[in-house]
Parts: structure tokens; C-alpha cells; sequence
């Protein structure tokens, strides 16, 4: 696919957070590549019943500064709520499969998921469906910041589907835990040759990198799938050295990031220079 020649914006949108990549493609002797203009973190703190609106806020107000043509945002986890649907060989089409999508939601979080806006992702023909829902007042109030700063929003995408979509050649066809850290919050995805068949996300302290074996055996049992493993992948590229069983065995995911970012690279802004 070739690159547009005007500004992009990634933006990885969190509670406590809003991670901004500015890039703008130029011919070069390779090529064409993308080129960091500018790159920042600006802290926020979640206010009341809406933990997103202040970082949307934040966004909406760099974006002012930026007037990049269009963006690219990835939303973290906390703001998403995820669920493993079974495949139907009955249904025909997309819109079936939204239904018993909606359904799933609706038995595990109740009515208020009637209304979220969900998407879907499915490893092969057959296999269950990832489904992640997000509330439409968010997703609303996103589209408006970046309509009223005439910035074309080219897509919106879970943090866990992000991860995961350009962690899958190092899955490697695996029975394994996804394991993905974002500060307060873990994402697990229990996986059964590479296809994930079960999620979670939940709140965690400053040790979750230790009592992470405590935290799988637990969700081992809570799946109830015949699946055995010692295995984790790690999606932690902001973290450091991280203290875990020795009994488990641990491979810390590198992402895979754009062309041209490699001398820009940080791990706080994989999310946002990965391909």
C-alpha cells in the first residue's frame, strides 16, 4: 500500500496517559519511509464516571498543535471490554455473526452492552470470534475532536488486537499465554496452537511481574479448556527487567515497527511506531 505524502498522528489513548507519534513520509534513497517530526507523552488523570474524557480532551488539544491530515488512534485496554464468541456454521453473513456477538456480550456484562460498538477478529475460517466493545459515547465524543480539527480518523483499534495482530508470526502456532502490561492493567490471552480461546483484563499493582504465575494458574483454572502450558509471551516493551518464576518460560515480545522509526525507537512508544 502506498503511503500518503501528507502527516500522520498515532495516538495510544489511555486513563493515565496520551502517547503522541507525529510522522510525515520522504523519499530517501530507500525509498519512501515515515519520519518522526515529533514524539511525546502528556500524563492525565481520570476525572468522574468517564475515565476517557480527559485524555480525549488532552488529544483534541495536541492535535490544535500538530494539524497532522489524519490519524491513527489505538485505545487501551482498560477502555475496551473484550469476549471470546463460539463459531456458528449456520451463520451466512456479518451481520449474524454481530448478533451472536452482541448476544455473548450482553450474558456477560449485561443490558448497558446492547449498545456498545463492537469489532471482531477471527484467526481462521471457523475459529472463535475475539470480539471487543467499546462505549459509543466514547467512540462519539473521539470522532468529534478529530472532526472538529478537520483531521481525517483513519482507524480506531483495541490495544490487545494491536498487540496481538503484529505479535502473530512470533506466536508461532503455540499453546501460550499472551500476556500484555500496561500500567495497571494486565490482558491475558490464553492461546491453543497460536489462536486465542480465552481473554481477560484486570487491575494489577506495582508487582504483578511477580505474582504473574499465581495470576495464570488461576485463570488456568477459570477457563476450564483442556489447554497446559508454561509458556508466556510478554507484551511489556515499556517495562524493565521483570522478576518471574523460573518455572515458567518467558519470551519478551519485540514489536515490529514501521520502516525508517529504528533510530526514534523507545519501548513507551512501541504501540505507536509498530506496523
Amino acid at each position: 500500500m502506498l503511503l500518503s505524502l501528507r502527516d500522520q498522528l498515532t495516538a495510544i489513548v489511555s486513563p493515565e496517559q496520551v502517547v503522541l507519534v507525529h510522522t510525515r513520509p520522504q523519499w530517501t534513497r530507500r525509498g519512501l519511509v515515515e519520519r518522526v517530526l515529533e514524539k511525546k507523552i502528556i500524563p492525565c488523570l481520570a476525572d468522574g464516571e468517564y475515565t476517557w474524557s480527559v485524555a480525549i480532551q488532552t488529544l483534541d488539544t495536541e492535535m490544535v498543535k500538530l494539524s497532522p491530515a489524519s490519524a491513527r488512534v489505538i485505545l487501551s485496554n482498560q477502555f475496551v471490554h473484550y469476549a471470546m464468541v463460539d463459531w456458528n456454521e449456520a451463520l451466512s453473513n456479518d451481520r449474524e455473526a454481530s448478533a451472536l456477538a452482541r448476544h455473548r456480550f450482553v450474558q456477560l456484562y449485561g443490558a448497558s452492552a446492547d449498545v456498545w460498538e463492537l469489532r471482531t477478529n477471527q484467526d481462521a475460517p471457523g475459529a472463535e470470534l475475539l470480539a471487543s466493545g467499546i462505549d459509543p459515547r466514547l467512540l462519539e465524543t473521539l470522532r468529534a475532536a478529530f472532526f472538529r480539527n478537520k483531521v481525517k480518523l483513519v482507524s480506531v483499534q483495541p490495544a490487545l488486537m494491536a498487540a496481538y495482530n503484529n505479535s502473530k508470526k512470533a506466536l508461532r502456532g503455540e499453546d501460550a499465554w499472551f500476556v500484555q502490561y500496561e500500567a495497571g492493567c494486565l490482558c491475558l490471552a490464553l492461546l491453543q496452537q497460536g489462536r486465542c480461546r480465552s481473554v481477560r483484563t484486570l487491575r494489577v499493582g506495582e508487582e504483578w511481574s511477580a505474582e504473574l504465575p499465581v495470576i495464570l494458574a488461576r485463570e488456568s483454572y477459570l477457563t476450564e479448556l483442556d489447554v497446559t502450558t508454561e509458556q508466556i509471551y510478554l507484551w511489556a516493551p515499556e517495562s524493565g527487567a521483570l522478576a518471574v518464576d523460573a518455572g515458567w518460560q518467558v519470551s519478551r515480545l519485540q514489536p515490529v515497527i514501521r520502516h525508517g522509526f529504528m533510530p526514534d525507537y523507545e519501548g513507551r512508544y512501541a504501540m505507536a511506531m509498530m506496523k
